[in-house]
């Protein structure tokens, strides 16, 4: 695509494009004295640099350390995140807002992550679900497999597992912010 291209296809001003290109910020290539833009390479921008409303995550663990490692993380990465100690403040959550993704621990008291996972399906059946746990062996395990699809990520666990693992669940979810409850 040429500058001007991507102006129109972008809604943003031919010498905005220009700038962003010379800094480096939009994926582009110099041809001589024009820049040249991959229509696919502009495309995923769009997705990563998106001006639409974050996307939402909800983290339920009953330790303060894992909810908030997950917080920051994914917080620094752009991702808009609620992080609750606890199944029933979780519930609360699910029934007044939207989630895009839901880490959930299974060790909890006093209402356990298969509970919590439960009513989850039946608020959102295809809201995508990582089982946070220490304990992939356990009973609960073979409980929450019961209430559907899941990815599981093993305790502990560090940065780049946890950015992939969201990456490759919201890429396969598009946005739905315009679901109300």
């Amino acid at each position: 695509m040429t500058t001007e291209e991507v102006s129109d296809y972008l809604r943003i001003d031919r010498m905005t494009i220009y700038k962003l290109a010379r800094r480096r910020v939009l994926p582009a290539v110099k041809v001589g004295r024009h820049w040249r833009f991959p229509r696919h390479l502009i495309d995923e921008w769009l997705r990563d640099h998106s001006l639409q409303q974050k996307r939402r995550i909800l983290v339920v663990d009953d330790e303060a350390i894992i909810c908030d490692l997950v917080s920051e993380i994914l917080g620094a990465e752009g991702y808009d995140v609620v992080a609750v100690q606890d199944g029933g403040e979780a519930l609360q959550w699910l029934g007044r807002q939207r989630f895009d993704l839901a880490f959930l621990d299974l060790m909890m008291t006093p209402l356990n992550g298969v509970e919590v996972f439960q009513h989850l399906r039946e608020v959102d059946p295809e809201l995508p679900v990582i089982i946070i746990t220490g304990y992939p062996d356990s009973d609960l395990m073979v409980r929450a497999m019961d209430k559907g699809p899941f990815a599981i990520l093993k305790k502990p666990f560090g940065k780049s597992q946890i950015v992939n693992a969201v990456k490759t669940f919201l890429h396969s979810r598009a946005p739905d912010s315009a679901v109300a409850r």
